[in-house]
Parts: C-alpha cells; sequence; structure tokens
C-alpha cells in the first residue's frame, strides 16, 4: 500500500487480480472511511474474500493501487480459520503475539482468552476445536493487537447465541472508532450495525450504498441486493 493524503483511511483505484486466467478482482474503485462497519453482499464467488486477502496483504501480484496511512495496522479474520493443528489454543496465539513482536506477549494472550472465552480450551489442540471454537480463536487471534482496521470474513458462520450477543455487542462499540469490514452473508445479523453496503459479483463492485445513522432492516439489505443484481443484468443484456 503506498500513502496519499486523503480523508479515506483506503482507497482502491482500478484493482484487478487475474489467477490462472481468471479474474477474481475486475476493475475496483471505492473508498474505506476509518470508521463504521463496512458490509460486502455476494454470493459465492463474488469476490468478497478475494477482496479482503488483498486488502489484508495476503494476495499480491495485482494490478491498480492501494492508498492507506503508512502504518495502518489490519486485523484478519480468514474464512475457513486457519491454525497450526499440533499446537494448542494457547500456543497458538503465542506464536502469533511472536510475529507480532508484542512487548507483552503472554498479557496480550491472556486478555483475548478472557475475553473470547476460551481459557476452558487453552491447552487444547487446535485441531480439536468445534467450529464456534475455532470462531472465537480466530476473533481472538485478529484481536491481539490494535488494529485500525479489522477485516472479517463470514465472521457469525457456527456461532451459538451466546457468541453472536457477544459478538454484536462488541461491533456495536468497536464500529464507533475504527472499520470494519465484514463479508457476509447473514443480513438479518448484520442489518442493525451496518453503516455502508458494497454488492460484489463477478469480481466487481455493482453497487453501494451509505447508511450511515439511518435505521436498516435485513429486507433493506436484500432489495438493495436484489435490485443491484437485477440493474446489472439489465446492463449486461444490453451491452
Amino acid at each position: 500500500m503506498e500513502n496519499k493524503v486523503d480523508s479515506a483511511i483506503i482507497k482502491i483505484e482500478n484493482l484487478t487480480l487475474r489467477r490462472g486466467g481468471r479474474i477474481l478482482i475486475d476493475d475496483i474503485s471505492v473508498s474505506f472511511p476509518a470508521s463504521g462497519l463496512v458490509a460486502l453482499l455476494g454470493a459465492n464467488g463474488a469476490g468478497k474474500s478475494t477482496l479482503l486477502r488483498v486488502l489484508a496483504g495476503v494476495s499480491k501480484s495485482l494490478d491498480g493501487t492501494i492508498y492507506s496511512p503508512g502504518e495502518l495496522a489490519i486485523g484478519w479474520m480468514p474464512e475457513p480459520a486457519r491454525f497450526y493443528r499440533q499446537l494448542s489454543v494457547e500456543e497458538q496465539l503465542l506464536l502469533q503475539a511472536d510475529l507480532l513482536a508484542l512487548s507483552e506477549p503472554q498479557q496480550a494472550v491472556q486478555k483475548v482468552l478472557t475475553e473470547w472465552g476460551l481459557e476452558g480450551v487453552q491447552k487444547q489442540r487446535t485441531d480439536y476445536l468445534s467450529l464456534g471454537f475455532r470462531q472465537r480463536l480466530s476473533l481472538a487471534q485478529a484481536l491481539l493487537a490494535p488494529v485500525d482496521v479489522l477485516l472479517l470474513d463470514e465472521p457469525m458462520n457456527g456461532m451459538d447465541p451466546e457468541l453472536m450477543q457477544q459478538f454484536k455487542e462488541f461491533l456495536a462499540d468497536y464500529k464507533q472508532h475504527k472499520l470494519v469490514i465484514m463479508a457476509t452473508h447473514l443480513m438479518a445479523e448484520v442489518s442493525t450495525l451496518t453503516d455502508q453496503v458494497m454488492v460484489m459479483h463477478q469480481g466487481r463492485l455493482l453497487a453501494q450504498q451509505n447508511y450511515h445513522q439511518q435505521t436498516v432492516t435485513s429486507v433493506d439489505l436484500m432489495h438493495f441486493y436484489q435490485q443491484s443484481l437485477s440493474d446489472w443484468q439489465k446492463t449486461a443484456n444490453h451491452a
């Protein structure tokens, strides 16, 4: 990412990503604010996860430009969650703390273990975790160090009601001061938290809508999503 003075914390211009002859991201230009929750909506294969990987710095060899502050700290929760299967929950977090060069790794690890209800399984190997606890660990790992931008790929998959409520309360507070970009299919769960929606399809950004300080329902999101696809289809048919 390059530096550029701009009101947006991240600005993408003409981003295109190709893999094996396929276009995964197709000429996307968009800006992200410094705070709020941006929901990425789209079917499987729409490019949501690929865009998150690009923003996380995982996917390289792309065309276009991404501008952001030089010291922007990013936390990433991928889907599916990935851990070293031979490590315990605590060891996985300590490894991540080491990679992040945290000054007080044990303290940071204990903090997220407590916050995300992982103390009861901290000695358990990661490959024995249920989906719900894998989601807890993935969140804990993404939030082990302070971040400016939190990238979440289908984070609500496998969450039990207790974790879901905790997670939504966390997001409601967190997005007041930081940016959250979330790919999700669960419109009913994310609607009341959404400040901006981006609809993606076949690697393209079809439409975006700001809902800041508005009451948003899952019906609103579904209508916007379906209308965006319909408008795109009409344009494609006349191309």
